[in-house]
């Protein structure tokens, strides 16, 4: 009997335990989602679709919160220090990766702090220049900054923003010398580059393209392995000689290390099905994201990856934060 009582007593705790967790997902208090750049850039459009979406589905308030600043560091550190309920996600890219390699300290590990819920979408860059540039492929650009050493400058988002690795990789790969101005944001660059204050930039697609559209920038590339569904006139940059160059651009949706599986996995769930809405894959794909969605696990093992291949990068190309 004592036996059965003790058996009787863990299956009631476990039962308790699950419940719990499932409870603490659907309680009434708001979840804030921290976002890593100001309002109007691609993680914010996630946030607020995603914020949207939830709302709905579950009945409880979700608020973006933009905490832009350090290359994302703020955001990514506000998470991890939160407690480990559900109530605070952080949407966050790249530099999750990134700034723990290229930087002589962060305010968080990339793997230990966090719980991957799900991977939100991919995409590429584009690599564009001003049209006072008189290249009109990859192979002129290249050439061009051959000829003249450390007399071109790309623009980028910042340090350890992706436009300044994939500047970084194209020179690692090219032998070029173009020097690097790091701007305080995707958007400063971009206009300056179509302004023509600096003559090369690297910069998303949704931001991009109105720009080549109205002739006041040319794509010579973009970043990924295969060409966009967006825009397939455009080749790739390893297409236009670059062997082995792709860099492209990730979202996912993580939570602060410790967050229960069962909230973890209900989000992952939900997630999953907002990504899968038609107007959500429209108004993604429409901005140069591809909506992914798959586990978390999934999402996980992706991470795992990218660090590495993030590491050997700033290695090979001698990346690092000033």
């Amino acid at each position: 009997m004592k036996i059965l009582s003790f058996i009787f007593a863990i299956a009631s705790f476990s039962t308790t335990i699950s419940f719990a967790q499932v409870n603490n997902y659907k309680d009434t208090r708001p979840v804030k989602i921290q976002v890593i750049t100001s309002p109007g850039g691609s993680a914010d459009l996630i946030g607020r679709v995603i914020a949207e979406k939830l709302g709905v589905m579950t009945g409880r308030t979700y608020v973006v919160e933009n905490r832009a600043g350090a290359g994302g560091n703020v955001a990514s550190e506000f998470v991890a220090r939160s407690a480990p309920d559900g109530n605070t996600l952080l949407i966050t890219a790249n530099n999750h990766n990134v700034n723990p390699v290229i930087y002589a300290k962060v305010p968080y590990d990339p793997e230990k702090d966090f719980v991957p819920i799900i991977q939100v979408g991919q995409g590429p860059s584009v690599l564009a220049v001003h049209p006072s540039v008189k290249v009109n492929s990859v192979q002129e650009l290249i050439a061009m900054a051959k000829v003249k050493p450390n007399t071109y400058s790309y623009g980028s988002g910042g340090i350890g923003n992706p436009g300044h690795i994939q500047g970084e990789l194209l020179k690692h790969l090219t032998g070029i010398d173009i020097v690097h101005i790091a701007y305080k944001g995707a958007g400063p660059a971009m206009a300056d580059a179509v302004a023509g204050q600096v003559p090369i930039v690297f910069g998303s697609m949704s931001s991009a393209l109105p720009f080549v559209k109205s002739g006041k920038l040319r794509v010579l590339g973009i970043t990924s392995a295969k060409r966009s569904p967006l825009a397939p006139e455009l080749p790739t940059i390893a297409e236009g000689g670059v062997a082995g160059y792709e860099y492209d651009l990730w979202w996912g949706v993580f939570a602060a290390a410790g967050t229960p599986s069962a909230i973890v996995n209900q989000y992952n769930e939900d997630i999953a099905k907002i990504l899968a809405m038609p107007d959500v894959r429209e108004r993604m794909l429409s901005n140069g994201i591809e909506p992914i969605g798959k586990s978390a696990k999934d999402f996980g093992d992706f991470i795992k990856n990218d660090l590495a291949k993030a590491k050997n990068l700033a290695r090979v190309a001698n990346i690092k934060a000033e």
